[in-house]
């Protein structure tokens, strides 16, 4: 029997997509956050999921082990097992997977894989780990994003419902970039096998193979990349615009723009590295590299990603020179909106007022 669509006014939009290859258990993912800039803790994930805004993607029942030592029993708490292509279906059916979006939110259980004091059964027997995908570590940077841009005197509910819309538009992001590097590969699987059986019809001559390719591709494929591409952005509700600006974002998280140096000493470093190293040394200039390639699709322009990460003609901020997304709430914006720059920026203009005054009353 077919289920029924759930409406989508009961479906929650800050459920997080997620793809089982990028699932990891809460420990790896605090480590895998780390390693892409984002300090996290345990119990900042708990407080997080307990406001609605960061839902683990997925819960597993993890079970307990019986282990007997003579007159002794000693209770074990199962660990994290995955294994095969399709562990999560397996689990699902068996009741051991589910969306922790769809579940009331409680206190996470206290685990007892290396606890020194013997676990009893009521310690382990619903024993669970949370795992949540590894994009999620841009969902984490995003809600510091907002929490650092709040304005003094800003109705704090309206901010949260902004906060959380822009998490929705996030997540919707995530989906489309999930399709689009699909995508990618398959191209690239086309790119392959079509060119190689030109090369094959032209005898070797990789010259005239490749001229012939980009004359079919030019003809053939592009226009059919472009509808497919102009369709992705409508499935989720974004312009080309959209997706610039998310890629904006992602650069905030790139190393050279989180780490307090001059300009000109970034670009020397940013110009002098191949996209190939940069993709390599972090994810989300990867991210970059694909969205560069949508935009291109849908646009003509293609960019490479030291040029994006680079910012070379984006608005900076007037205090620590970082580049900065313009606030759509600010008229004339001069500073990034965080806290430490609008107080020097504001002192400064203060000083700047107080200094005129003096010098009319001479």
């Amino acid at each position: 029997m077919r289920k029924k669509p759930i409406p989508k006014s009961k479906i929650n939009p800050l459920k997080p997509p997620f793809r089982q290859q990028n699932l990891r258990p809460v420990d790896m993912f605090i480590s895998y956050c780390e390693e892409n800039g984002v300090r996290v803790t345990r119990k900042e994930l708990e407080a997080l999921h307990k406001e609605g805004l960061l839902y683990p993607a997925v819960r597993l029942e993890v079970g307990y082990g019986v282990m007997q030592f003579g007159d002794k029993t000693e209770y074990v708490e199962g660990s994290v097992f995955i294994r095969g292509n399709d562990w999560l279906d397996r689990g699902y059916e068996k009741s051991a997977v589910t969306y922790p979006v769809d579940l009331p939110i409680s206190a996470w259980k206290e685990r007892h894989r290396f606890s020194e004091t013997p676990a009893t059964l009521e310690d382990v027997k619903d024993a669970y780990e949370y795992l949540y995908d590894e994009h999620q570590f841009l969902a984490i940077a995003v809600i510091r994003r907002w929490k650092d841009h709040w304005i003094k005197g800003e109705d704090p509910k309206e901010f949260d419902g902004k906060m959380r819309a822009q998490l929705a538009e996030f997540y919707r992001f995530i989906s489309l970039f999930f399709e689009m590097e699909e995508q990618w590969e398959e191209y690239k699987k086309w790119r392959r096998k079509s060119f190689a059986k030109l090369l094959k019809e032209y005898d070797g001559d990789e010259k005239e193979a490749e001229q012939e390719w980009l004359a079919q591709h030019e003809v053939l494929k592009q226009p059919k990349q472009k509808q497919w591409a102009e369709k992705l952005l409508k499935k989720y509700g974004f312009t080309v615009g959209d997706i610039d600006r998310w890629r904006f974002i992602l650069t905030q998280q790139s190393f050279f723009n989180t780490h307090r140096s001059s300009h000109r000493a970034r670009s020397k470093y940013i110009l002098a590295l191949e996209d190939s190293i940069l993709m390599k040394a972090e994810y989300v200039n990867y991210m970059i590299f694909i969205l560069n390639q949508l935009i291109c699709i849908l646009t003509g322009e293609l960019r490479k990603v030291k040029d994006v990460i680079g910012h070379f003609l984006e608005l900076r901020c007037e205090i620590c020179h970082m580049p900065m997304e313009p606030d759509p709430r600010i008229k004339v914006q001069y500073t990034c909106g965080k806290q430490k720059c609008e107080d020097k920026h504001r002192n400064a203009k203060k000083r700047e007022k107080y200094a005129m005054r003096k010098q009319r009353m001479k």
